[in-house]
């Protein structure tokens, strides 16, 4: 399961779907729920969940992932909080019932490759993830004044263009790392049942 349908939660899901994982995304915004089959996923609970990767960053998201996540299973938590965050810990369950909880931060340089070519293939519909346009030269001027409303602006993606780009010039291009890639496709041998 997939808490968060922002833009992390559907790159996250759309990584899930191409490794041949089921992915479920719970929770978000109606806008962006509506995105998920278009990032291999489908919408749900995500009760007893086998692996819950949560991708709010909420405090309160925190909690509701080991509460989602099946004994004896991982929960992967990607949405980072503040510094002085305090979020609790179910203890009853990572201790009786056997839950590890790991943390995501560093990246080398080899997976910021991979992840570039992945967006690269053009094997999700990555562009519909973007929210806001701007040019290189009004960067400075977003920078001097971000938005500053976080329950509006939370979940945006703001797309850097060198030139203003118009008519066909302006469909997304493939990236400058051209890496080997390929979709894994679900077939009815892998549909679950029930």
């Amino acid at each position: 399961a997939i808490l968060g349908a922002g833009p992390i939660g559907l790159m996250l899901a759309a990584c899930v779907a191409d490794a041949g994982g089921w992915p479920v995304v719970v929770g978000g915004r109606d806008e962006r729920r509506a995105l998920a089959e278009e990032f291999g996923a489908e919408l749900g609970d995500g009760a007893d969940a086998d692996v819950v990767l949560e991708a709010a960053g909420t405090e309160q998201a925190w909690a509701d992932a080991q509460q989602l996540v099946r004994p004896g299973g991982t929960v992967l938590l990607f949405g980072g909080l503040p510094r002085d965050a305090r979020p609790p810990i179910d203890s009853y369950r990572v201790h009786y019932e056997e839950l590890t909880i790991r943390g995501s931060f560093h990246h080398t340089p080899a997976t910021v490759r991979a992840a570039l070519g992945f967006l690269a293939s053009g094997a999700y519909p990555w562009e519909r993830l973007v929210t806001h346009r701007v040019l290189l030269e009004q960067l400075p001027e977003l920078f001097a004044d971000p938005p500053r409303d976080p329950e509006r602006t939370a979940g945006q993606v703001t797309r850097v263009d060198r030139h203003r780009q118009t008519g066909p010039a302006a469909r997304p291009r493939r990236g400058r790392f051209p890496l080997p890639h390929r979709r894994v496709v679900r077939g009815p041998a892998l549909e679950r049942e029930g």
